[in-house]
């Protein structure tokens, strides 16, 4: 192999070397589509959240407040840990959104689903 040979074949290396560093740059920065497959995440996560609240409906969200006028219009004795959600345990403030669980009367500040 002659002297322009080697070197045509050495330039041709490192400019496939090259080309493979970029596309794999470009791939794990996401520029190969990232966005896209963001944005149909995106789309899912709005989609399971529209389904969820159209389960659980209207008449589950109230604020506390609004909560703990109808456990004192039952007349039914507050059970132990009733003023803390059930999920990060912390008590409700009174301007806080909560949701019930219908089927066991459960409250849960309604950031959490």
């Amino acid at each position: 192999m002659d002297f322009d040979a080697a070197l045509h074949l050495e330039l041709v290396g490192v400019v496939a070397v090259g080309a493979v560093v970029v596309v794999l740059a470009a791939a794990v920065s996401g520029a190969c589509g990232g966005d896209a497959f963001a944005a149909g995440w995106r789309k899912e996560r709005a989609r399971v959240e529209d389904d969820v609240e159209r389960a659980l409906g209207d008449a589950t969200l109230m604020t506390y407040e609004q909560v703990a006028a109808k456990k004192k219009a039952s007349s039914s004795p507050p059970a132990e840990g009733e003023d803390m959600c059930v999920i990060c345990q912390s008590e409700y403030a009174s301007a806080d959104e909560v949701r019930v669980v219908p089927a066991c009367g459960h409250f849960f500040h309604a950031e959490y689903m």
